[in-house]
């Protein structure tokens, strides 16, 4: 897969397939999309590209209401996308500017640099400023300029429409079980591992302290859950905590991750948590004693769990 960093780096070519979004989280309904362009693009003998925006284009237009955290960052985004049979990414720079495309000129710029005789899209895209563009509309475009649109249902998991909002909101209620259900795969975070208090340690449970400040990402709900743990090619049982210690300090929030069976230093390297199950919220405990005695417990039904997802 070919990722391209803006419109005027991508090659012409005019028997391509394209669809386009911001396809945060790369759900279940992102996926029937791209699987679609790349069955046709196999079959039609097209280039399949794929065109999404960074940073989300909500993080823009609504700057003054705060930022929208992201499910998939850029770079998860595309690691996600390369294990896809996608022939091309081609990422937009989202700028105050460009949100103010009128929706015929913003489809007229990707044919002038894309070219491009079939479009494969969300049965709810917008597109354009203020997202005036709509299927209607991209119809008649599709009729004006020679190029066919095929509209995609959702998906539907017992009964309920996947999308990136319905995501957000379980893993702000610390259901991750239910959001993977909806991603198709374990929500998964990404981070540099920094140097903590070691408090751990001295606890008999040494953590990896995770750096996810200015990244956008959402964090689940605090609490403790069981996670895989990946460093570099190996993947481990791990337990995840999430908040601001109550028992120990209460002060500032954190992330960290006590990783099963594991001695080696990781501090300054990236790893990644999948989070397969919440065990409990957070909770403040009334001595040292007692919170070791619930983490020794959290970490025997953590295996339980962890185990039977290997």
């Amino acid at each position: 897969m070919n990722v391209y960093r803006s419109l005027d780096s991508i090659p012409f070519d005019p028997d391509s397939i394209i669809t386009l979004g911001t396809f945060d989280g790369i759900h279940l309904g992102h996926r029937r999309i791209i699987d679609k362009i790349v069955h046709r693009s196999r079959k039609a003998s097209l280039r399949s590209v794929l065109i999404t925006f960074t940073p989300h284009p909500q993080t823009v237009v609504r700057s003054r209401k705060g930022t929208v955290e992201y499910l998939t960052t850029l770079d998860e985004k595309l690691e996600i996308l390369q294990e896809t049979d996608l022939d091309a990414v081609c990422i937009i720079t989202f700028t105050l500017k460009f949100s103010k495309t009128a929706p015929a000129e913003f489809i007229r710029g990707l044919i002038e640099h894309i070219g491009f005789r079939e479009c494969v899209i969300g049965y709810n895209h917008k597109f354009g400023e203020r997202r005036q563009g709509d299927i209607g509309r991209l119809h008649e475009l599709g009729r004006l300029h020679g190029f066919s649109v095929d509209i995609i249902e959702p998906i539907r998991v017992n009964g309920v429409e996947v999308s990136s909002t319905l995501i957000r909101k379980a893993l702000h209620g610390g259901e991750v079980t239910r959001a993977a259900r909806y991603l198709g795969r374990p929500y998964r975070i990404r981070a540099k591992v920094i140097r903590g208090n070691q408090l751990g340690d001295q606890m008999g449970f040494p953590t990896a302290n995770l750096d996810v400040s200015g990244e956008h990402k959402l964090i689940p709900d605090d609490g403790v859950y069981a996670v895989f743990v990946n460093c570099a090619e190996d993947r481990y049982f791990g337990m995840a905590n999430i908040g601001n210690r109550p028992t120990i300090d209460g002060a500032a929030h954190v992330i960290e991750v006590h990783i099963h069976d594991f001695e080696e230093n990781l501090y300054g390297r990236f790893i990644s948590i999948d989070f397969i199950q919440r065990l409990r919220g957070e909770r403040r405990f009334k001595n040292i004693e007692a919170l070791i005695s619930q983490i020794k417990s959290d970490k025997i039904e953590t295996e339980k769990i962890l185990s039977k997802h290997v």
